[in-house]
This record gives structure tokens, C-alpha cells and sequence, in this order.
């Protein structure tokens, strides 16, 4: 039966609830009629600026809100959208996310990535999240961004455990400092907002934190200290 003018038409490629059921920390899937959209979409796109700055390693970096203001106008150009989901996961404490970047036919270009959790707490999966997000947008598109420096945290050297120790009880008095007032939030939270999490962070950014906290909160820091 034919339909009538006026009528939705249905996606060329509907997008099922779960888009693939694997066992793998990576999947990709590309829909054949994606691939000219995505060449014209990362040809045209510019080297993404860092607009926003670490206060506590002094370095620039791009956080998810800046990352999609900048790429806005170039997926409006190809009639795209893109959209992450948590998925289910195979393994306890480890984070799944499903990144899409679909068209108005339901053509799709589609990745699972997963990571682990730093903790199992609400805060830390909202944390996993956005910085899963951000780098899945990023390696789908191949983008490029100013100065790039993550290449030396992944190459950084291992910890000793005397420094795992030390790191350790920073974190501690970090997270009775933050505590003494829920307004202020968590450490999770406001690494997230910095664009990482603690697993990201070194020995040095958790003592510069400290340092900034002990000169915020001066009265406090002693308190946390005799708790």
C-alpha cells in the first residue's frame, strides 16, 4: 500500500536498541551510503582550538561542550547528528559507550568503546562518561587539535609504589576536604568538568590540587587532618 503525501518516512536504516552484541572493547559499523558525508565532514573541518585551561597542570584542553560547538556547524553542513549511549556491559566496573553519527535516513556510522571505572559510585560513572564521549567523537572524526599533549600522559612513566602510597593519601585528604561540604561537590566531579579523571592525573596535578585546596579552604584542611 502506498503512503500518503505528508506521511513520516521511515529511516533507511533504523538503528536497532543494542546496534551490535560483542564481547570486544572496540566494534565499528559503516553504512556504506555514510562514507562520502563523513570525507566531505572531516575534510572541511578545521584544527579544533583548546579554549579551556587546566588551573592545575597549567595545560590547554578541550572539554566535551567546546568539542561540539566546534564541529556544530560542519555536521549541520552534511545533515548529520551524533549521540552517545551507555550500553550494557560485559563486566563489572567497566564503562560500555555507543557513539553514532547517523543521518536523516538512519545511515550510521557507529562505535562501542569501553573503559574501565575508577570507582563504582554515580559520580564516577557521570565522570566516565563525559570523558568516554569526548575522545570516542574525537577518533571517529580523526580530529586534530592544537598543540596536542596526551601522548606524553599515555607515555608516562610507571609509579613507584612509594609514589602510588604518596598519591594515595593526597587523594584521601583531597576527598575529606571535599566532603566537608556536599555544595562543593567531589573530586570526580570537578575533574570531570576539567575534562579527565583521577586515573588521568599524576602524583604532581594531585599535589598542585592539594595546594589549591589547603589555600581555599585553610581551617578545614587542618580538621581533615586530625579526623
Amino acid at each position: 500500500m502506498a503512503k500518503q503525501d505528508g506521511e513520516a518516512k521511515e529511516p533507511k536504516n533504523p538503528i536497532p536498541l543494542e546496534i551490535q552484541t560483542i564481547p570486544n572493547a572496540t566494534s565499528i559499523i559503516m553504512d556504506n551510503d555514510m562514507i562520502p558525508k563523513l570525507y566531505r565532514l572531516i575534510s572541511g573541518m578545521d584544527v579544533l582550538k583548546k579554549k579551556a585551561t587546566n588551573p592545575f597542570f597549567g595545560s590547554k584542553y578541550i572539554d566535551l561542550n567546546s568539542l561540539m560547538e566546534q564541529i556544530e556547524e560542519d555536521l549541520k553542513r552534511e545533515g548529520l547528528v551524533i549521540f552517545a549511549v551507555p550500553i550494557e556491559s560485559f563486566h563489572p566496573g567497566i564503562l560500555r559507550l555507543q557513539t553514532v553519527i547517523m543521518d536523516e535516513e538512519g545511515n550510521r556510522f557507529a562505535a562501542i568503546a569501553s573503559m574501565p571505572l575508577a570507582k563504582m559510585d554515580p559520580q564516577a560513572w557521570g565522570s566516565a562518561v563525559t570523558y568516554l564521549r569526548r575522545y570516542a567523537i574525537g577518533s571517529m572524526l580523526g580530529m586534530l587539535a592544537e598543540a596536542d599533549d596526551d601522548g606524553n600522559k599515555a607515555t608516562r612513566p610507571e609509579e613507584t609504589s612509594e609514589e602510588k602510597s604518596l598519591k594515595a593519601s593526597i587523594v584521601a585528604e583531597i576527598d575529606a576536604i571535599y566532603a566537608k561540604d556536599v555544595s562543593r561537590g567531589t573530586l570526580d566531579e570537578m575533574l570531570a568538568k576539567k575534562g579527565t579523571q583521577r586515573t588521568g592525573v599524576s602524583l604532581t596535578g594531585f599535589q598542585n590540587i592539594l595546594a589549591i585546596l589547603k589555600k581555599k579552604y585553610p581551617d578545614e584542611v587542618s580538621e581533615a587532618k586530625q579526623d
